[in-house]
């Protein structure tokens, strides 16, 4: 898990907690790991507990039945790691946030989007825009039974918000209405 990335740290500390068996493999897991993409190893950003359920990502292959669900965070990753599932007979879902390789009416993101969603499998997808939701039921990617909304990610809202100051709402007391374009920063430079 990138340390950055505070959307990304809150989702998977939320899924090691609420389920004890869970391990997030990460390329920033061993002693080698790519400091520059993918933050420093062991799970540095999360919290002490967690740590040691955050594992390299095996060169080997998967062996078969030794995992009951695998998950992805943006189609790239669930493309990169399809055929590990499915050569490991891993049923597997993943989250289709925007960009991670995932473009509107783009023809590779459409066939990386195919080929994750008509593997054997492949059991389910997060959408998180509406626009999302719609342009997998319109392009058939997947059966609309097989795609959950969850509007802006998996990850419990509240303790992200936690740490914020207190707001000043428009109308009394604030006779203006703010309002902000983010993105998050990876990179010192913001080149992303």
């Amino acid at each position: 898990p990138f340390p950055l990335s505070p959307f990304r740290r809150v989702e998977y500390s939320s899924h090691l907690r609420r389920y004890p068996g869970a391990a997030v493999y990460a390329y920033s897991a061993g002693p080698d790991g790519d400091r520059n993409r993918t933050g420093p190893p062991n799970g540095g950003a999360l919290a002490p507990d967690l740590r040691d359920r955050i594992r390299p990502i095996p060169d080997h292959a998967l062996r078969p039945g030794r995992h009951r669900l695998g998950y992805c965070v943006f189609l790239s990753n669930a493309a990169r790691f399809v055929h590990r599932f499915e050569a490991a007979d891993i049923p597997f879902c993943f989250t289709l946030y925007p960009g991670g390789g995932f473009q509107l009416d783009d023809a590779r993101s459409d066939a990386d989007l195919r080929r994750v969603c008509s593997s054997p499998c492949f059991r389910g997808v997060v959408a998180t825009q509406r626009v999302t939701h719609r342009y997998l039921v319109d392009g058939e990617f997947c059966r609309p039974d097989q795609i959950t909304f969850s509007f802006g990610g998996v990850f419990p809202l509240a303790e992200l918000t936690a740490a914020l100051p207190p707001r000043r709402r428009y109308g009394p007391g604030k006779p203006t209405f703010d309002v902000g374009f983010v993105a998050f920063k990876y990179s010192p430079r913001g080149t992303e």
